[in-house]
């Protein structure tokens, strides 16, 4: 395929997870939706501009539909840093009342709230209607719009550019990167910010995390690719920061129409050659270590139902669970059933793996023997949670970046 940023026809694979389900569509019971369409999971590389991403699938299903069961506020932990990241801005740029601030995927409007607390100007744009009625309820303007050139220049031609654009794991979604980053210089101020956080390719290699490979994931940065995309569109990487967090390490970018460069974009940069996170040869590389921990996953949880061990999982999380199940192919054979602290996900049945969602509280009434943690980027907070049903004999499994009982 041409590369979904430079339009290259030089795209080579370097991961084939095989045929995978869309992840975020739940089912109410689990024979619904049969036969579930399957799609090619397939990671590409791009010789010309380096981006890493998904190899093309045509796929009829509205992903963000009125049963998108993506909550954000719900998620551990990710709330309060989103907070914290909003005061930084707010004193960082100065912001008062008569300044804007605009989200791109904003979701249930978890951070704007946050300004909107300090009399800030917000409107949230996402495409998914049901988060984006909860934020409306909370205190915060929000379209239900997907962010592109055309939103962004009805709302520029209103007279609302921004201050400052946010887009916290957006351009990773977003099918054409050209329109995106286009939209983002027609919607900034002239002396606006744009703030986007997306998760950092070279720390999904390098700590083997496969899971984080999905169908709505379509793109997966370098600052490398990330430079080049903004630079084709007259945009400047002013500032870049390595976020150590709950998708396995991140970049956030800061950028505008002047140049004004921070040593810290040019110190990545340069790391990135120097680890040849601009090869094919590191993805390549990356892929013979995720076909090699998934068949050792799928050993330990075969060797344990021979065993009569009792498993169940933790954490339908939407496209890690459904990657990470389908590729070891590991079901309701190997697995009881999952918990989630979602409630809006309880009662439905994961995609492909066709596992019940439960409430967490079901493994101490429950007590299973061993709990595969496909959240395990939350594994912190998760084994403290649980405790209790540690202390009762309970284990729990952590699959990335190689099986480990704990």
């Amino acid at each position: 395929m041409q590369c979904r940023s430079c339009r290259s026809p030089q795209t080579e694979v370097c991961l084939d997870l095989g045929l995978v389900p869309l992840a975020d569509l739940l089912y109410p019971d689990p024979a619904a939706g049969q036969p579930e369409p399957l799609f090619p999971l397939r990671l590409l590389f791009c010789h010309n501009c380096t981006l890493v991403q998904l190899d093309e699938i045509d796929s009829p299903e509205d992903l963000y539909g009125a049963g998108y069961p993506y909550y954000s506020s719900s998620l551990i932990g990710w709330t309060a840093r989103a907070r914290d990241h909003a005061a930084e801005i707010i004193a960082s740029r100065g912001l008062g009342p008569d300044h804007l601030v605009i989200e791109a995927g904003s979701n249930d409007g978890y951070m704007l709230e946050r300004f909107v607390e300090e009399g800030i100007q917000v409107l949230g744009i996402d495409p998914a209607p049901g988060p984006a009625q909860v934020a409306r309820e909370r205190g915060v303007p929000t379209e239900a719009s997907r962010f592109d050139l055309a939103t962004a220049r009805r709302l520029a031609g209103e007279g609302r550019q921004a201050d400052v654009i946010i887009g916290n794991i957006l351009l990773n979604l977003l099918a054409d990167l050209d329109d995106g980053a286009e939209a983002t210089r027609v919607l900034l101020a002239p002396q606006g910010v744009a703030i986007y956080e997306v998760p950092w390719v070279v720390a999904m290699a390098q700590g083997n995390q496969y899971d984080m490979i999905f169908h709505q994931n379509l793109n997966y940065f370098s600052l490398t690719a990330l430079e080049r995309l903004f630079r084709r569109h007259d945009l400047y990487l002013n500032h870049v920061v390595e976020v150590s967090d709950v998708m396995g390490g991140s970049l956030r970018i800061e950028l505008g129409h002047q140049p004004h460069p921070n040593p810290s974009v040019g110190r990545l940069l340069a790391y990135e050659r120097g680890v040849g996170a601009d090869t094919a040869a590191f993805y390549q590389a990356f892929g013979k270590r995720a076909n090699h921990a998934s068949r050792a996953l799928a050993g330990l949880v075969s060797d344990l139902k021979a065993n009569r061990k009792r498993i169940v999982g933790y954490g339908a999380a939407g496209g890690m669970a459904t990657t990470l199940l389908s590729y070891g192919h590991i079901n309701g054979n190997a697995l009881d059933y999952v918990v989630d602290t979602n409630s809006h996900k309880h009662g439905y049945y994961t995609p492909g793996s066709r596992l019940r969602i439960e409430p967490t509280t079901r493994l101490l009434e429950d007590q299973p023997d061993y709990v595969l943690l496909l959240a395990w980027n939350y594994a912190d907070e998760i084994l403290a949670e649980q405790a209790t049903y540690r202390s009762r004999g309970g284990k729990f499994i952590i699959p990335v970046p190689h099986p480990e009982v704990v």
